[in-house]
């Protein structure tokens, strides 16, 4: 009897010893851990700060860059934007310049040019003057005026497609096309003579 006594003792004991550990587990559960006021990166998808501010405000950030953002429209940028444009443009600056004082990017630039018309419309005038600043500069040196031809005329190719064109066309009917007749031979004074009279030609070089 005394070691059943002894057992049921120690089961008792056991069992109490259980529930105590059980209810420091629970209020030490209802005690929410202390967090920082900011969280570095790192820890803001740490599940132990789940429901801090910046985690919830950094995985909407997430949700909204997988999603996409939306399109730059013309209330995006500056309330005087064309005349920013048309300013640069009478400058002889271009694209890049219109990028940096918008305060856009290359990507945001291109969707206003692609979503928004009047945006548009305006970058095409704006084009127009850039290029009549260029033409006007070059008119200026071919007068007299200070520049370096040298650069002014890189400039035209990379900026417009200018280039030099060296190359000569003929071109004739699809039915009558044009022969050209490529010789080497040296003609006698008699033979050229000859030939001019065929082309009606003057000849009379050949009487002196």
């Amino acid at each position: 009897m005394t070691k059943v006594k002894e057992k049921a003792k120690a089961k008792t004991k056991s069992k109490a010893k259980s529930k105590a550990k059980k209810k420091s587990c629970a209020e030490l559960k209802m005690k929410k851990p202390s967090m920082p006021k900011k969280l570095r990166t790192r820890g803001l998808l740490s599940a132990k700060n789940h429901n801090h501010p910046d985690a919830i405000a950094y995985r909407k950030k997430l949700v909204e860059t997988q999603l996409g953002r939306k399109p730059t429209t013309l209330k995006d940028i500056p309330e005087d934007w064309q005349k920013i444009m048309l300013d640069l443009a009478e400058e002889g600056k271009g694209v890049t310049a219109y990028i940096v004082h918008l305060g856009l990017t290359r990507t945001t630039f291109e969707t206003l040019l692609k979503n928004e018309p009047k945006f548009h419309d305006t970058y095409e005038r704006c084009q127009v003057i850039y290029q009549l600043w260029w033409e006007d500069t070059g008119q200026g040196m071919a007068k007299g005026e200070q520049g370096n031809a040298l650069v002014w005329k890189y400039s035209m190719g990379n900026r417009f497609g200018w280039a030099d064109n060296h190359n000569k066309h003929l071109s004739g009917d699809r039915d009558n096309p044009v022969a050209v007749e490529v010789s080497n031979k040296d003609l006698s004074d008699d033979e050229l003579k000859k030939q001019m009279a065929e082309r009606g030609l003057p000849t009379t070089i050949f009487d002196e």
